[in-house]
């Protein structure tokens, strides 16, 4: 598929919009594309998956200034999926730095921007990388490590709707936490020094080890082997 298309116009998401909110939901857009992200804005959707505004011939980060306004002004939120991997800028060094920008675009606006993992859509990237992702985020949004960790709780209750349930330490609030060696508000490293983790008042014990690191690795070695395949069928 051509990234650089919106799969549905403004008007169709609109309606899928309004559909949702009668049922008392929110939508969330999946959009890599910058045409995608700008429709998913003018129809109304609470949350942009991605938002990596790629157009130009596959250029990422081509900000569009008035989405951005609009998205501060409406309360969007976006989560980029910046993640663990992406200190080896798989998707170059100069969309890399593309990228950075926009997300330091969308900060300065007063866009509030997500962490996530994308674990388990991309080859390599175990479910207990999250850790990492946040430390991505805070490096290329040029985040506080207070902030970057705001992104990773309150900030995600807030916006799926369950800021009055979750996402804090208060007294009424699900007791779900994740105890560290070390002070993850002076060094984001720390959350990889997983001490204990509770959810919802219980100690959670991991139910199995995790696999090798090398059934990781022959996954991402299959995942390049592939995608070079394609990217040359495409020249």
């Amino acid at each position: 598929t051509n990234v650089e298309l919106a799969q549905f116009t403004a008007s169709d998401l609109k309606e899928v919009v309004e559909k949702a909110a009668a049922n008392g939901r929110f939508v969330a857009a999946h959009a890599h594309g910058a045409a995608g992200v700008v429709a998913a804005v003018q129809a109304g959707c609470r949350t942009v998956e991605h938002c990596t505004w790629i157009a130009q011939a596959g250029q990422w980060g081509c900000v569009d200034e008035d989405t951005v306004q609009e998205m501060a002004r409406r309360g969007v939120a976006v989560a980029p999926t910046a993640h663990a991997n992406w200190t080896r800028r798989p998707m170059g060094e100069r969309n890399y730095h593309r990228m950075a920008s926009a997300l330091q675009r969308l900060r300065e606006a007063g866009v509030e921007l997500l962490a996530s993992s994308d674990a388990g859509a991309i080859p390599g990237l175990s479910h207990d990388s999250l850790a990492g992702g946040v430390q991505v985020l805070a490096t290329m949004a040029r985040m506080s490590a207070v902030e970057a960790l705001k992104c990773a709780t309150s900030g995600c209750a807030e916006a799926v709707g369950l800021g009055e349930e979750c996402g804090r330490l208060e007294p009424g609030f699900c007791a779900d936490l994740l105890l560290v060696a070390g002070d993850p508000t002076q060094d984001l490293a720390a959350l990889r020094k997983v001490a204990l983790v509770v959810a919802q008042g219980r100690r959670v014990e991991p139910a199995v080890p995790p696999p090798p690191p090398t059934h990781f690795s022959q996954l991402s070695e299959t995942y390049r082997q592939v995608r070079a395949k394609v990217m040359q069928s495409r020249k």
